[in-house]
């Protein structure tokens, strides 16, 4: 897991990366690494969501915060979710799940 905190979605993350680090970590209990704060959408994107949308095409670009792509051990990515998919839906948890197996039969 890896937070991406980003400031393109109606200006939800105007502090500084230490202000969204904390804010997170009282508000939803992280503890997980983050990123910089960088932009994912439009003409300054960070490069991986430049690529990300056109490895999966235009609907899986972030529309809002929270969108959530995975990425395999193999730096493959293999999944995208919209803002509205919980983290900890059964989507998700089962793609996660299919990741781990892949990697654990192929020891």
């Amino acid at each position: 897991m890896l937070a991406v905190p980003s400031n393109d979605f109606g200006g939800q993350e105007p502090g500084t990366e230490e202000e969204i680090k904390k804010f997170c970590e009282v508000t939803y209990g992280i503890d997980f690494p983050m990123t910089e704060k960088v932009h994912v959408r439009g003409g300054k994107a960070h490069p991986f969501y430049r690529w990300a949308s056109t490895h999966f095409g235009p609907l899986s670009k972030p529309r809002w915060n929270f969108h959530k792509y995975l990425i395999a051990p193999d730096g493959e990515l293999v999944a995208w979710f919209s803002t509205t998919t919980s983290p900890t839906s059964d989507k998700v948890v089962s793609a996660i799940e299919a990741q781990l197996n892949r990697t654990n039969t192929s020891r």
